[in-house]
């Protein structure tokens, strides 16, 4: 198991949407919240996640992205 992607996420939370502007506001959100939790975690991408770093880290980005979906 790998660090979350943007792709991934952005599918992951667009599924069966077909609305341009969620879509969008998906993008944007997922965007800030992988950057910020990159930078909090100091997360390499070139190296696999430790034992237990992708479960908080993954926990953080969910919080993140429907924080700021639901802001929209």
């Amino acid at each position: 198991m790998g660090w979350p992607t943007l792709d991934g996420l952005v599918d992951f939370y667009s599924e069966g949407v077909n609305e341009h502007g969620f879509f969008m506001a998906t993008l944007r959100s997922v965007n800030l919240c992988l950057r910020a939790v990159t930078n909090k975690y100091h997360v390499d991408r070139h190296k696999l996640p430790e034992k237990g770093e992708s479960c908080d880290l993954a926990f953080d980005v969910f919080d993140c992205i429907s924080d700021q979906i639901t802001e929209i």
